[in-house]
This record gives structure tokens, C-alpha cells and sequence, in this order.
């Protein structure tokens, strides 16, 4: 005997024509849809209804995710942008460029303070929130990265790809310097730029004269 499944428990007026992604804010009380129509659009759960359309993108929308504090959302689309919005007042806060190709997924640290954001060009970009600019490129995929997420820890970072990998990220700085710091023999500039790479700008001075040392 078959099993039927629940009906569902509501439905929200029509969205996207076809829509890419969907999330909840932290409070469960919102939902963010992506659109292939070049839209973000916010919905009432309890009630079901679109509380607005974001329409800054200039390519189809292939993600969105909700800052921790579920005052942000960020969005990330076809025409290489990741873009920040205020939930309360339905604009932009920010825009954030450097990526190239579609930008498939975007992740917040548990802290909010980082956004990553992975596409078709096999890298990871790492973004500082709060200062609004890039920060890091991870490189290693050989092909387009199709998902990011953090572990709860804040300082791994798992990347999915179609070059069949799964990569495990360590984002922390001390122990990224530690590590440089005890090698033994200097390194040429490729070398360190790989050692080196998802670590801070600010920290790279010293990471970098250490290892030059030796």
C-alpha cells in the first residue's frame, strides 16, 4: 500500500520563472528566493506573501543566504557580482566585484565576518563583511566550484567540484603562520603564494618574512 505524503503546509503567491535557490532567515519568519529572472524576492512564511522583489542583479541569481543576524542577505548571480541587502529596507548595501564568471553559492562564518563565494572559474573568493572587499582567493579545483560552506568552527571551509574533489580549507591565521614559520628552508614566491593563500592581508607580512628566513 503506498504512502501518501503531508499536503503542503502553504504556498507562496508565484515566484521567479524558475527559481535557482531558497533560505530562511534565522528566525524562520522569511524566506529569500534567487530567480533565473534576475530577481531576489523576500516572502512572509506565516502569511505567504512577497514582501518585495530586489532587482539590482544584471545576470540570473543563482544564490542567497541570510547573514547569521538575519539582517543581511547576500546574493550572488551570472553577472559576477556577490551583492549584500538590507532585509529591512530592501536595498543594496553593497557590491561586492572581482570574481570572474557566474558565481554559483555563497556562505557566511558562523560570526558573519567572512562571506565566501565560489563559481565557474575554480576558485573560492573569501570577502571581509564589514570592510565590504575581498580578502583571499583560494585556488587548487581544477574545475567550476559549485558550493561553499563553513564548518561550525568558523575556521574550515569545504568546497565542492565538478573536478570531483571536495577541498577542506584552514582559515586559521595563527596556525597558517605557525606552519610557515616552521619550515626549515626558504620558499621561492609560487610556493609561499600557495602557503599563503586564504590569509588575511594583514597578516601576510609577517607570514611571508618568516618563511623567507628559514
Amino acid at each position: 500500500m503506498g504512502h501518501r505524503g503531508r499536503p503542503p503546509a502553504g504556498r507562496v503567491d508565484r515566484p521567479q520563472n524558475y527559481a535557482n535557490d531558497v533560505t530562511f532567515s534565522p528566525d524562520g519568519r522569511l524566506l529569500a528566493s534567487a530567480g533565473d529572472d534576475l530577481t531576489v524576492r523576500l516572502w512572509n512564511v506565516t502569511t505567504h506573501r512577497r514582501l518585495a522583489t530586489l532587482t539590482d542583479h544584471t545576470g540570473a541569481v543563482r544564490s542567497v543566504t541570510f547573514a547569521p543576524g538575519g539582517r543581511t542577505l547576500a546574493s550572488s548571480g551570472n553577472d559576477c557580482t556577490v551583492r549584500l541587502w538590507d532585509v529591512r529596507r530592501h536595498h543594496t548595501e553593497a557590491t561586492l566585484t572581482g570574481d570572474v564568471g557566474s558565481v554559483r553559492g555563497v556562505a557566511f562564518s558562523r560570526d558573519g565576518r567572512t562571506l565566501a563565494s565560489n563559481g565557474t572559474e575554480r576558485t573560492v573568493s573569501l570577502w571581509d563583511v564589514g570592510r565590504r572587499r575581498g580578502w583571499a582567493t583560494l585556488t587548487g579545483h581544477t574545475n567550476s566550484v559549485w558550493s561553499v560552506v563553513f564548518a561550525p568552527d568558523g575556521r574550515t571551509l569545504v568546497s565542492s567540484s565538478t573536478d570531483g574533489t571536495v577541498r577542506l580549507w584552514d582559515l586559521d591565521p595563527q596556525a597558517r603562520r605557525a606552519a610557515i614559520c616552521r619550515l626549515r628552508a626558504g620558499l621561492d614566491a609560487r610556493e609561499l603564494a600557495a602557503l599563503l593563500s586564504g590569509v588575511p592581508a594583514s597578516d601576510l607580512p609577517r607570514a611571508a618574512a618568516c618563511a623567507r628566513r628559514g
